[in-house]
């Protein structure tokens, strides 16, 4: 095997009897790194994957606005994936906002507004709670139960 320094790491998990899920470090720069991570086990497919992926790394400043990423082939080729599910996830965040592409020259981070961020993780809130309300329906408790423990939790948080 070829050290990660010089090449792309591919590992495949396997987990009762099929692929689980596919890790994959991406050399972005000499000597960083960007990890992405694949799973056939995730029910978002691909292109969503890697949009959220690289949203999560830009909101938390592992991609800094102004740095270039890999391009689609090149990324496409070390995930091991189709060309154009890294152009569909490209054209996700570029109309998001997160990316600009710019021809012969690149893809690169935009500067995100922090109202962009909070409205990002408003969304990804939201989402949260539809599906811990689907959970409690299932389990037989009321939307006044599931309140009283985001209350208590929120309480014990703020003690922290």
């Amino acid at each position: 095997m070829q050290p990660a320094s010089l090449s792309s790491l591919l590992l495949l998990t396997v987990a009762y009897m099929s692929v689980y899920c596919i890790y994959k470090i991406y050399t972005v720069k000499k000597g960083e790194t960007m990890h992405l991570q694949l799973s056939l086990g995730n029910p978002l497919p691909f292109y969503e994957q890697v949009e959220e992926q690289i949203k999560q790394k830009i909101i938390t400043g592992e991609l800094k606005a102004g740095e270039s990423l890999p391009s689609i082939r090149t990324l496409a080729r070390d995930l091991t994936t189709s060309v154009i599910t890294i152009k569909r996830a490209y054209q996700e965040l570029e109309g998001g906002g997160w990316i600009y592409t710019r021809p012969g020259l690149g893809t690169f981070v935009c500067a995100v507004d922090p109202e962009q961020i909070k409205r990002e993780a408003l969304s990804r809130i939201a989402e949260a709670l539809r599906t811990a309300l689907a959970e409690a329906e299932m389990g037989g408790l009321n939307p006044e139960q599931v309140l009283r423990l985001l209350e208590k939790m929120i309480s014990e948080r703020s003690r922290q």
